[in-house]
C-alpha cells in the first residue's frame, strides 16, 4: 500500500511559533518556494530538508513523520475482555504497549496465577482501592494514586485488597 504524507501539518506548527514561510526558510537554510511546496503537498522533502525544518520548529524528525503520516486521535472502545486473578481485565494492544484496565468488584484472595512477560517492562497505577502484588518472593502494597514498575520476565501476581480496586497496567516492549 502506497504511503501517503501530508505536510500541511507543518503551517500549523510554523504559525505556533509566529514563524511566516519566509523567516523559516531563512533559520532552516532553505528556500522560500521549497517550504511552501511542501507546506501545500507539491513535493515531498527529503529527510535532510525535514531535519532542517524539524529544528527550526523544535521538533524531532521522527515527530515530523509521525504528524505527517496522518495519524489522528484515536479512540479505542474494543479490547479483549478476560478474568486474571479477581479482575475482570480489558487488553487494548497498541503498537509498542499493551494497556490494560482493570477493575474487582469485590477483595479478592489470588490463586496465585503467576504471570510473566519476557521483554516488557510492566507498570501498574491503582486508581481507586490497593492491591498486593508479589513479585518472586517479594510482597508489595500499591495503594491508589501509587504506580509500580518492575521487569515483566519476573514471576509476578497481584490480588485486590479491598472491594472496587481499579488498576491500569501498562506492559511496555523493550
Amino acid at each position: 500500500m502506497p504511503q501517503s504524507f501530508d505536510f500541511k501539518i507543518l503551517a500549523k506548527l510554523r504559525k505556533k511559533k509566529r514563524l511566516t514561510i519566509e523567516k523559516l526558510a531563512q533559520i532552516a537554510g532553505i528556500s522560500y518556494s521549497a517550504v511552501a511546496d511542501i507546506e501545500r503537498n507539491k513535493v515531498t522533502p527529503n529527510l535532510e530538508t525535514l531535519n532542517k525544518i524539524a529544528n527550526v520548529l523544535d521538533y524531532r524528525t521522527s515527530d515530523i513523520i509521525s504528524l505527517v503520516e496522518g495519524r489522528q486521535a484515536e479512540i479505542f472502545k474494543t479490547g479483549e475482555n478476560m478474568r486474571c486473578n479477581g479482575f475482570e481485565m480489558r487488553f487494548f494492544p497498541l503498537s509498542n504497549i499493551r494497556f490494560v484496565y482493570g477493575h474487582a468488584k469485590e477483595a479478592h484472595s489470588s490463586e496465585e496465577k503467576h504471570n510473566t512477560h519476557p521483554n516488557n517492562t510492566e507498570l501498574m497505577f491503582v486508581i481507586k482501592g490497593a492491591c498486593r502484588i508479589v513479585i518472586e518472593e517479594n510482597e508489595y502494597i500499591v495503594h491508589a494514586g501509587e504506580l509500580m514498575q518492575f521487569e515483566g520476565f519476573q514471576r509476578h501476581y497481584y490480588e485486590a485488597l479491598e472491594n472496587d480496586t481499579s488498576i491500569i497496567l501498562i506492559h511496555q516492549s523493550k
